[in-house]
């Protein structure tokens, strides 16, 4: 809905409600969904159901037509509702507070004793009034029966409140009902006779509201009667029946702008993703188009094969290629030597020339995958793809949605998660095979590896947020002290650990799953183990990670 009900319509809504719904027994209670609850109540000669909803989209109270679907398993505050309510009867409805917040009070009538002084008004009352029936009883007999038939044929209900003039009888409230209405911030509540709250429902409060403490309405909300009043009537919404087909109406609608305007992004999305990739290789082709400058480097390296020397950064030779025959300065590898260098440039020549064929049938790929794409938005946008997303699956624009077998499968992580003192992330392989998997799958070239020299232990990871952003000095100590923990040098002081970057890391062929070859790296020590660790595992604990 676009506009939410004021204090104004509600007021005209539940207003009858009192009178309508006085007395009415709870028979039934279910529990909708997460946050709605449904009361089936019994007045004379009908059953009514009673619904009640915190939804975001519009909170309301209103009649259905049938029972609704119920949940397979009870919220907490359907069940204290049926503890406590199922069976008594509506004492009071209205709203509080001159807001939009509706409380139902529940309860039953209870006797009470009477002074003797009363109790003997009550008996000589009772007398003279047998003695005027008495006297009455053959001429009102015609006049009660005639009444009686009246009624069978006019179906007369008392619907106004019955005001409990029975001195000896008085309501005792069991528990209350508390629904309020305010979009986004609407809540249900169970109260108990105390006023303290006793269930809510999906909704964590958020003004500081706890179980077993007095509710309090919000300090903060703005007076309904500031905003415009719907015209009920022109919307078609005269009680609360009507009112529940008006909302349901507009629910619908809602629901279909929302999976409209989820459609128009994911295409939105899908097309961005594509194009980025059309720019990708396009660069792709540019680069090996440069395959032919590598095939000259190598021809004139051919050509001074005998001044180049190992351990040489680059080599300048004149150029053939060029009309005034200028030198050029060629790159060398200094750990590879003259043949070695020449064939790494024929490689790359190589490689470029099988680069750019392998790139053009790509591109004209995804150049019919992004038109392919526009015709299927532009029937999304005329109505005609109801089941886009199974479409998008099926012409594999969109990988299919993975089982709850698949998604529980891939809920273990190979790697324990740490904090730093600056709130960085560390991970912890946990040996072997999730070494490996910890490494070699979650870790990114970047990222900070870590593990204790010559010896067994855990793969520790930073993960960079930024990949030209080292982590904090501590986050690294931490990572040591982790490391050392977690290998067989655990209690030891001033042991030595490897630290590069994952993308100097590679596994060892046919070696056990975890064994690696480090390059590149420098070395740490690790310092105050047992105070760092005590402190790494109290936040992971914090945390909810051990």
């Amino acid at each position: 809905m676009k506009k939410s009900l004021t204090y104004q319509n509600w007021l005209s809504l539940i207003t009858p409600l009192q009178a309508q719904l006085f007395g009415a027994q709870v028979q039934k209670i279910r529990d909708c969904d997460q946050e709605s609850i449904c009361l089936r109540l019994r007045i004379p000669r009908q059953s009514l159901y009673l619904y009640l909803t915190a939804n975001q989209d519009c909170p309301r109270v209103s009649f259905l037509t049938k029972q609704p679907k119920t949940l397979s398993k009870p919220t907490g505050l359907g069940q204290w509702l049926r503890s406590h309510v199922e069976g008594k009867r509506i004492c009071h409805i209205g709203l509080l507070n001159n807001e939009r917040i509706l409380k139902i009070d529940f309860g039953f009538v209870q006797r009470t004793r009477l002074s003797q002084d009363h109790q003997d008004e009550h008996d000589l009352d009772d007398d003279l009034d047998n003695e005027h029936d008495l006297a009455d009883e053959h001429d009102l007999a015609d006049e009660h029966d005639l009444a009686d038939d009246l009624a069978d044929e006019m179906e007369i209900t008392e619907n106004q409140p019955k005001p409990l003039e029975d001195p000896s009888q008085e309501i005792q409230i069991v528990g209350s009902l508390l629904i309020e209405l305010f979009g986004k911030a609407s809540n249900l509540y169970a109260i108990n006779a105390d006023g303290a709250i006793q269930q809510w429902s999906h909704y964590y409060p958020s003004r500081g509201l706890k179980l077993g403490t007095p509710w309090l309405p919000p300090q903060s909300q703005a007076s309904p009667q500031q905003a415009d009043d719907l015209d009920l009537n022109a919307l078609g919404v005269t009680d609360l029946y009507t009112l529940e087909s008006y909302v349901s109406t507009s629910l619908q609608l809602l629901h279909q702008e929302r999976e409209k305007q989820q459609g128009r992004q994911c295409f939105k999305k899908l097309k961005q993703k594509l194009e980025k990739r059309f720019e990708a290789i396009l660069g792709d082709i540019e680069k090996a188009k440069e395959a032919q400058k590598n095939q000259e480097y190598g021809e004139l390296l051919k050509g001074a094969i005998h001044q180049i020397k190992k351990g040489m950064h680059s080599i300048k030779v004149q150029n053939w290629y060029d009309p005034e025959m200028n030198d050029i300065e060629i790159p060398l590898q200094p750990m590879l030597d003259a043949s070695q260098n020449i064939a790494k440039y024929f490689a790359l020549y190589k490689k470029g020339m099988v680069g750019e064929g392998k790139a053009e049938d790509r591109l004209n790929e995804v150049d019919t995958q992004i038109e392919r794409l526009n015709v299927l938005a532009q029937k999304f946008e005329e109505g005609q793809l109801s089941d886009w997303e199974e479409v998008l699956i099926f012409e594999g624009f969109m990988p299919r949605p993975k089982s709850a077998k698949q998604k529980k499968a891939q809920a273990r992580l190979p790697y324990w998660v740490f904090w730093s003192c600056q709130n960085e992330k560390i991970w912890v392989g946990k040996g072997g095979e999730d070494n490996h998997q910890t490494t070699f799958h979650f870790a990114r070239g970047q990222d900070d590896w870590i593990h204790v020299r010559d010896g067994a232990g855990c793969h520790v990871i930073i993960p960079r947020q930024d990949r030209n952003q080292e982590p904090h000095i501590e986050t690294l100590r931490d990572a040591a002290a982790l490391a050392v923990h977690h290998s067989k040098f655990r209690g030891e002081s001033h042991v030595p650990l490897y630290h590069t970057q994952r993308k100097h890391i590679r596994p060892i062929p046919n070696a056990p799953a975890g064994k690696v070859m480090v390059a590149d790296s420098r070395t740490l020590t690790a310092q105050d183990v047992e105070e760092r660790i005590k402190r790494l595992y109290e936040e992971a604990t914090r945390r909810g990670e051990r």
